[in-house]
């Protein structure tokens, strides 16, 4: 290809990605603690057959961690996402936190969004916290 059709299909991609995302629906957003989940023994039932992004953050806002569910639904990675600070596959640092009394999980259910846009506004949220020096649970981004 030539530097000129290469700028052009840039350049309608850019058009077409942007597209998709104004035409997106308005996320649904959900609060709940840690220890509902615990107590519940399973992820909020409201969030069965959802996908999106979730936070862990604490109550007066700072966030922990961001992520995503694009390939099982929001309410089963929140749940392990929970147990993987608890029990036998405990990561110490993230259980410690996850343990912390008042911390909470706020999703972002996406219906309809395809899973690369769920995929670049997770990124996005990321580097956005990380630029306010918060979460630092995320590790593949600078």
């Amino acid at each position: 290809l030539k530097g000129a059709t290469m700028k052009s299909l840039m350049t309608s991609g850019l058009k077409d990605f942007v597209q998709d995302f104004s035409s997106l629906q308005t996320p649904n957003e959900l609060t709940f603690s840690v220890t509902q989940v615990i107590e519940e023994n399973q992820g909020p039932t409201g969030l069965r057959d959802q996908y999106g992004i979730y936070i862990f953050h604490t109550q007066d806002g700072y966030v922990h961690y961001v992520g995503r569910a694009i390939k099982v639904p929001l309410n089963v990675r929140v749940y392990e996402q929970v147990i993987y600070g608890q029990g036998k596959y405990r990561d110490n640092e993230w259980g410690s936190t996850v343990n912390q009394p008042g911390t909470m999980i706020t999703t972002y259910a996406l219906p309809n969004w395809p899973r690369h846009a769920i995929a670049a506004f997770e990124v996005y949220l990321i580097q956005y916290f990380k630029d306010k020096s918060q979460a630092t649970f995320n590790k593949r981004l600078a």
